[in-house]
C-alpha cells in the first residue's frame, strides 16, 4: 500500500462470556471512519443501544472530519447491526478527531447525557491542525449539544472513563504544543510554542461531571450524578431529572429511533382465565403465608437447640474444671484446699536456713542423790481440855 492510508469498515464484537467473536457489516453507519467515538447506554432501546459520533471519513482520497448535526444510532448489534440517523441541534462543536466520551443518566432516566472532551481537527489547512479543550454535552432523547467548559490546555489522543458516581477520569493524550497551533475558547490562535506544561498530573485528571469542576483527586464517596445547570437550562427539569425536552426540536428522523426511547415494557405471564387466576392468586397467599410461618417456627426451635447445647457445653466445661481441681490437690491426704485458679504460688525459698531442734540437745531428768524429805520430829503434841462443862 506504500504511503496510502485505507480506512477500514466493519465492527468487530467480542463476547466475553464464551470467548467468540463477530466481524459486523457497517455498510449501513456511511463510508468507514476513524477516530471517532462510540457510546453505549444501556437504558435505551430494549437492550442498549450504541451511538456513533464524529471522527474522520475517507473521501476520493481527501479526508474529512465528521460533522456533529447528527449521530448515528444502533440498537441490533448483536443481529442485524443496522445503523440509523438522527438528526441533531443546539451548540453543536466544531468537527473534531480522537475526542474522548462518556455518558451518564439522569436519577429518573429522562434524560442520557453524553460528555465529549478535547479532540483535534487535522484537516485546517488555513492555521494548521486545530487543538480543543472544551466540553460539551449532548443530551438524549432531546439530541441537544450544550457546551459546558471552555479551557485552555488542550489535548487530543487521550481516553475519557466514568469513575464512580459522577467522575470523569481522563487519561494520557498529548498538547503536542511544538507541532499544533491552538484555538482557544475565544477563537484566536495563540502561540503554541508557549504551551510547554501539562497541568494534569502525570497526565491524569479528574471532572466533576455534574458542577463541571476539575481536579487530581478521585473523590470515591461523591454525591450519586446529577444534571448539570446549564444541561437543565437546555432540556428543562432539574437536577433530578424531570427534562421535558424529550423528543427532538425537528422530530425523530426515523420511527426506529423513537421507539427506542419509548418505556420498556415489563415481561407479564401469559393470559388465561381470569377465576383461574383469582384462585391462583388466593392459593399463592396462602402458600406464601404458611411458607412464612414454617420459617419462623423453625427459627423459634433452633434457638430453643442453640440455647440447651450452649447451657450443656457450660455444664461440661464446669465439671471438667472441677475434675482438675481435685486432681491437683490429692497429695493432701484428701484434704480439699480451696485455692485460687488464676492466682501466683509462693514458696519457701530453696536457698533459706531450715529451723529446727538441735539434734546434740542433752536430756534432762531428776538428780539421783536427792535426799529424800519428812516432817519435823521436835512438834510439841497438843491434847483436848478435860475441864468439859456438861
Amino acid at each position: 500500500m506504500g504511503n496510502t492510508t485505507e480506512f477500514l469498515g466493519g465492527m468487530i464484537v467480542l463476547n466475553t462470556v464464551d470467548t467468540s467473536s463477530k466481524n459486523l457489516s457497517t455498510a449501513t453507519l456511511g463510508d468507514p471512519r476513524v477516530a471517532g467515538g462510540l457510546q453505549f447506554i444501556d437504558a435505551i432501546g430494549s437492550n442498549g443501544a450504541l451511538i456513533a459520533i464524529g471522527g474522520l471519513q475517507r473521501n476520493e482520497n481527501q479526508t474529512e472530519v465528521i460533522t456533529f448535526d447528527h449521530v448515528h444510532l444502533c440498537d441490533d448489534f448483536t443481529a442485524n447491526s443496522t445503523w440509523y440517523r438522527q438528526s441533531a441541534t443546539g451548540d453543536i462543536p466544531p468537527p473534531r478527531s480522537d475526542f474522548c466520551i462518556v455518558a451518564a443518566s439522569a436519577p429518573d432516566n429522562s434524560s442520557h447525557n453524553i460528555y465529549l472532551y478535547g479532540g483535534i481537527d487535522p484537516t485546517n489547512t488555513t492555521t494548521g491542525p486545530i487543538l480543543y479543550d472544551d466540553i460539551y454535552i449532548l443530551s438524549l432523547p432531546s439530541f441537544t449539544w450544550t457546551r459546558v467548559f471552555g479551557g485552555e490546555s488542550p489535548r487530543w489522543g487521550h481516553t475519557c472513563h466514568l469513575v464512580g458516581n459522577r467522575q470523569m477520569l481522563t487519561v494520557g493524550g498529548t498538547i503536542d504544543a511544538f507541532v499544533y497551533d491552538v484555538e482557544t475558547q475565544t477563537q484566536t490562535t495563540i502561540n503554541a510554542s508557549a504551551l510547554t506544561c501539562d497541568w494534569e498530573t502525570k497526565g491524569v485528571a479528574v471532572l466533576d461531571m455534574s458542577t463541571m469542576k476539575w481536579g487530581s483527586v478521585f473523590d470515591a464517596y461523591a454525591a450519586a450524578y446529577r444534571v448539570p445547570d446549564a444541561v437543565v437550562g437546555a432540556i428543562g427539569g432539574g437536577a433530578e431529572g424531570g427534562a421535558t425536552a424529550t423528543a427532538p426540536a425537528g422530530g425523530f428522523d426515523e420511527t426506529v429511533v423513537a421507539a427506542m426511547f419509548s418505556p420498556r415494557v415489563a415481561a407479564t405471564p401469559p393470559s388465561g382465565d381470569s377465576g383461574a387466576a383469582d384462585t391462583d392468586s388466593g392459593d399463592a397467599g396462602t402458600v406464601a403465608g404458611a411458607v412464612v410461618g414454617g420459617l419462623v417456627a423453625v427459627g423459634l426451635l433452633l434457638g430453643i437447640c442453640l440455647c440447651i447445647l450452649r447451657k450443656k457445653k457450660r455444664a461440661r466445661e464446669k465439671a471438667r474444671e472441677e475434675e482438675d481441681r481435685n486432681r491437683n490437690t490429692e497429695g493432701y491426704q484428701g484434704m480439699g484446699y480451696p485455692e485460687f485458679p488464676d492466682a501466683s504460688r509462693y514458696e519457701l525459698n530453696g536457698q533459706g536456713h531450715v529451723p529446727e531442734m538441735t539434734g546434740g540437745a542433752l536430756a534432762h531428768e531428776l538428780h539421783a542423790t536427792e535426799e529424800p524429805m519428812e516432817l519435823a520430829s521436835s512438834h510439841r503434841p497438843f491434847e483436848l481440855s478435860t475441864d468439859l462443862s456438861r
